[in-house]
């Protein structure tokens, strides 16, 4: 069973900025991060047992 991951607008933002930051820097490292964004929301999402709680049920 897999949980949704939820991105609050922020978290977006903050991800879209770096994103901007890293093609500014070397063109291409924007779909990279990306891609490892994607890994790390698809296994927190399969696993989020695996990572604490920060406020009530929210991990």
């Amino acid at each position: 069973m897999t949980l949704p991951v939820v991105f609050r607008p922020q978290a977006t933002e903050e991800l879209l900025a770096a994103c901007d930051f890293l093609e500014a820097q070397r063109e291409g490292l924007s779909p990279r991060l990306i891609g490892e964004v994607r890994k790390v929301i698809d296994r927190i999402s399969v696993h989020p047992e695996l990572h604490g709680f920060v406020l009530n049920d929210i991990r």
